[in-house]
């Protein structure tokens, strides 16, 4: 009995491991999409709004696929500016929707020109970053597309593996 527990236990960890793989693929594809989203959300109140990008910042941090970037953004303007205070916040909602080092600079690229210049100049960087994001998010929809089933069955297989080892 305990050795069938254990086979048990072990073939879900290994399925489990499996499916959490493809749900990191998943995550950094919808952070993409909603990010892109976002972006539209942040010209319009930049060029319409009469608000400062904190404010701005805190108005935008309810959704859940951003994981936070805006409002951590909002919270650290204050201490060490917007450049920096836009690096550390994309930076921590990277590591939690499991961006790739290579795709954070996209990310980042807002960061530098936000806050900086005149409307038409954040426009113009907001652009930028949209078609940075639109290719991380083309890469990351093909990476789930490919790699995600693969992911879910060869942790299922794996684990079907294990049992089948113990037994």
């Amino acid at each position: 009995m305990l050795r069938f527990a254990g086979s048990l236990l072990i073939g879900a960890v290994c399925a489990m491991y499996g499916f959490l793989s493809a749900d990191r693929l998943k995550k950094r594809h919808a952070f993409f999409q909603e990010f892109i989203t976002s972006l539209s959300v942040l010209e319009t109140e930049i060029t319409f709004g009469k608000y400062d990008l904190m404010r701005i910042f805190k108005r935008m941090e309810d959704k859940p696929e951003l994981y936070g970037l805006y409002s951590i953004c909002a919270e650290h303007i204050k201490e060490c500016g917007i450049k920096r205070a836009w690096e550390v916040a994309a930076k921590e909602a990277a590591a939690e929707a499991g961006i790739k080092p290579e795709d954070i600079s996209a990310v980042e690229s807002l960061g530098s020109e936000l806050g900086m210049s005149d409307i038409k100049g954040q426009k113009s960087a907001i652009a930028r970053t949209r078609e940075l994001v639109k290719k991380s998010e083309a890469r990351a929809a093909e990476e789930y597309n490919r790699l995600g089933r693969a992911y879910r069955l060869c942790g299922t297989l794996a684990g079907v593996f294990c049992v089948l080892m113990i037994w």
